[in-house]
């Protein structure tokens, strides 16, 4: 786990899958070397996957009109993509220190909470990648906004879906998780707010955690047994949902 020659050399991070694709040097990408000691969180001001954002760097890196920018790391819920080697330079900061000593990370705006999280999450693996790599400390860990006050990562800078700048860097504290690590014994899902006290009671019996099932299906847990609490047809009151949690107990 970790980087060589400034390239990751995981297949999987969090729960994204990552792509290598170092992009030459060219109108937006200096080629400069670096010694990185921060790295610099963004997101991308739209809700398109990361493959989207690393493929506009491309277009505009060869021979586009646009605006000279470029970073090292697209990610979202699904992939982490880096275009550029952690040691050398990329225009993002717009701050001339964040930019020849930061390496960043451009977050996909999600148009779900689900999704949003999950983005987040597997930025917050990176992360703990690139500081172990390059012995950077979690007070080296800045928004775009710290360099030039532009508000960026707009998202985390207006809690939207309830995730903020605090929360994405009380995540940093926790340990690198392994996918061996991510295997619970038993988990409780339930498919409506209808199922949830049910769930709960079940949950409680059983010392195991609780999860909404759309919740659980896009998180990348995963679990030896599922006890499920309602999402048949027939299950669409209380009283049918406690009936069946019975059973369980």
């Amino acid at each position: 786990m970790g980087i060589n020659a400034g390239k990751l050399t995981d297949k999987k991070i969090g729960n994204a899958t990552v792509i290598v694709d170092i992009l030459p040097n060219g109108r937006c990408i200096p080629g400069n070397s670096m010694s990185a000691t921060y790295i610099t969180i963004h997101d991308t001001g739209n809700d398109a996957p990361a493959k989207n954002q690393h493929n506009y760097l491309k277009n505009n890196n060869r021979n586009g009109s646009n605006a000279k920018a470029s970073w090292h790391f697209s990610v979202d819920d699904a992939q982490i993509i880096q275009a550029v080697a952690t040691n050398k330079k990329a225009w993002h900061a717009g701050h001339a220190t964040g930019n020849s000593k930061s390496i960043g990370i451009e977050i996909s705006q999600r148009g779900s909470a689900g999704k949003q999280r999950q983005a987040y999450l597997n930025a917050v693996e990176l992360v703990k990648v690139l500081m172990k790599a390059y012995n950077i400390p979690v007070s080296r860990v800045v928004r775009h906004k710290d360099w030039t006050g532009k508000d960026c990562p707009y998202n985390m800078n207006h809690k939207k879906f309830g995730y903020d700048w605090n929360w994405f860097k009380n995540q940093l504290s926790n340990p690198i998780k392994k996918e061996e690590e991510e295997e619970l014994e038993k988990i409780v899902t339930y498919a409506g707010d209808v199922d949830a006290f049910a769930a709960i009671v079940v949950a409680q019996k059983y010392k195991c955690p609780i999860m909404k099932e759309a919740d659980f299906k896009i998180s990348g847990l995963k679990a030896k047994k599922i006890v499920q609490i309602g999402g048949k047809a027939e299950d669409t009151n209380r009283f049918q949902t406690f009936k069946n949690a019975s059973t369980l107990l």
